[in-house]
């Protein structure tokens, strides 16, 4: 029975031992995430997230991003894309469907299910024949030229994959969409925001229910001033009622007159922006990205907005750091939460007040869109010499604003998070190593019990004293290096001394029966008089040989003279 229960606590222990490193490093993992800044949801309609990135010597860059959240949108957004997949898109096809995949994707990451997506797709007729009437062949555009290919719905995913599967054919019969599209708008209810984005590779060569000739006359002369016509019928040139987005891609090879025709109608159609492609179709996905920015940009997050940020005493700013008398830089946010580098704003350079307590940054930033923005500055230690961990690189930090649609204009304050840093302490070594030799210049073997000492003479600094023994073993010391006004009151590391940084003058104490060779630090000889050498941060592994001749006459060593070990400081 004894046996039994030994087994069972040696297999107790067992598992003990074995969980117990689990969940050490589990925890550790954690909180090593929690050091990682998260976007902070705030109760109002803006999303705000701090953070410091290290430049490296002491330098910082401030990142502040102020972009809008799920309350932000106050009507939900209905979107109508009318897409063109006559025979003419079949090259262009794969570069379309990726454009507006990503189109997808920008709307899905700034609305959610508080945006429904319909998507149209259009052709046109390709049943011709012969008109005795006209002389020519003829085509008449019918109502389902254009059909629907996605209701009203928040399924990214399924629209995409039904965009994925279009095929190319067909002429362009764009007055169908235009139909269609205008049916599908009248399903929207009245309190929604309404979109609809048209693309197209080709002018219009049909007609609902007419048969016309599609020869270069009656295309110009009559199908696309019909087609204008109907699109301002439908109402689509009201603001208040649809914003209305038009791409046209047509080819370089194309007709020039064709093409200039091209612009002009689509330059026609629309309300709130025309886009015209002729260089390269892999520009349609920065265009169909740009109408997806206006589209979530129409939802204001912040009117006359201020920022403050409180820089402490141990930082300042670091006054020009992007050239051109510009201390900060503003940049919109795409929908993932980066920055976009094209899209620099024109906000004023802050307002710094400076006081004993540190800095304070004043921004006047205006109003802010839903996307969002991103405000940066750098920031540098006053004492480069400075360290300590979870160190705030602000005291606060906070925007203030009005909400677009408080008719009472109350000032909304919202707080960022305090991003903390972990600042290395500025560490060194001191390694010294003494040559004994003869008059033959070759190291003596029988003095490797004896020991010298070593000053190293920073004045007012402090005096730093080594033990040495010849021809073996070098001394090495290790510490922090601070200067003079460094508080060093975070560092709670007590292994090793602090040496202030400056110069130090080498000296030998009590070898009365050598003669001072030569004195190296770092490979470089020095003056045997008055050897000395720098001390600082980028100069901070220091190795020192003293090289002796040691005298045929008989002297002594003071061994008891020095009691000092290795690196104590003497005031």
């Amino acid at each position: 029975m004894k046996v039994y229960k030994r087994i069972i606590l040696v297999l107790i222990a067992m598992v003990l031992c074995l969980n117990f490193p689990y969940i050490t490093t589990e925890a550790a993992n954690k909180e090593e995430i929690n050091k990682i800044p998260q976007w902070k949801e705030t109760k109002s309609k803006v999303n705000l997230l701090k953070t410091a990135t290290d430049l490296g010597n002491g330098e910082y860059e401030i990142s502040l991003k102020m972009k809008g959240n799920k309350r932000s949108i106050v009507k939900p957004v209905d979107i109508i894309m009318v897409i063109d997949k006559s025979g003419s898109m079949k090259k262009e096809m794969p570069v379309l469907k990726s454009s507006v995949g990503s189109f997808l994707d920008n709307i899905q990451n700034s609305f959610g299910d508080n945006a429904k997506v319909s998507v149209i797709t259009f052709s046109g007729n390709e049943n011709i024949k012969w008109s005795y009437y006209y002389g020519e062949y003829v085509a008449k555009g019918l109502d389902s030229d254009a059909q629907l290919l996605c209701n009203f719905n928040s399924n990214y995913s399924e629209i995409k994959n039904k965009v994925d599967e279009l095929q190319a054919n067909g002429g362009t019969d764009t007055e169908a969409a235009l139909k269609l599209a205008y049916e599908q708008l009248n399903k929207i209810p009245a309190d929604h925001k309404k979109y609809i984005v048209l693309f197209t590779d080709g002018i219009p060569i049909q007609l609902l229910d007419e048969e016309i000739p599609y020869s270069n006359y009656y295309v110009k002369n009559v199908i696309i001033p019909e087609t204008e016509f109907y699109f301002d019928s439908m109402g689509f040139r009201d603001k208040s009622e649809v914003n209305f987005y038009s791409i046209g891609m047509f080819s370089k090879k194309m007709n020039p007159e064709r093409r200039d025709e091209g612009k002009e109608f689509i330059d026609y159609i629309n309300n709130s922006g025309a886009y015209f492609i002729t260089d390269n179709s892999q520009n349609l996905n920065s265009v169909y990205n740009d109408i997806a920015k206006n589209i979530i940009d129409e939802n204001k997050i912040m009117e006359d907005a201020k920022l403050t940020d409180v820089i402490p005493k141990n930082f300042e700013v670091v006054e020009n750091a992007y050239g051109e008398g510009k201390t900060s830089i503003v940049n919109e946010l795409n929908s993932d939460g980066k920055i976009n580098n094209q899209k620099l704003l024109k906000v004023a350079q802050p307002k710094i007040t400076k006081s004993d307590s540190g800095e304070e940054l004043l921004w006047s930033l205006g109003t802010v869109n839903y996307s969002g923005i991103d405000v940066r500055f750098k920031i540098k230690l006053k004492d480069s010499y400075f360290g300590g961990k979870d160190i705030p690189t602000n005291t606060k930090a906070n925007v203030n604003f009005y909400d677009p649609l408080d008719s009472n204009k109350n000032r909304i304050s919202e707080k960022f998070n305090i991003p903390k840093i972990d600042i290395p302490y500025k560490e060194g070594t001191i390694n010294l190593s003494k040559e004994l030799v003869n008059e033959n210049g070759k190291p003596i073997d029988d003095c490797k019990d004896e020991t010298f000492t070593v000053c190293l003479d920073g004045g007012n600094k402090g005096k730093y004293y080594m033990k040495i023994s010849p021809n073996g073993k070098s001394a090495l010391m290790k510490f922090f290096i601070r200067d003079t006004k460094t508080d060093i009151s975070n560092n709670k590391d007590l292994s090793k001394n602090y040496l202030i940084a400056g110069e130090y003058k080498i000296t030998e104490i009590g070898a009365l029966n050598n003669n001072l060779i030569s004195i190296k630090v770092n490979g470089k000889e020095l003056n045997k008089n008055n050897a000395t050498f720098t001390l600082d941060k980028d100069n901070n592994n220091i190795n020192i040989v003293i090289k002796n001749l040691k005298n045929k006459n008989s002297g002594f060593y003071d061994h008891d003279k020095i009691e000092n070990s290795l690196g104590v400081f003497e005031e």
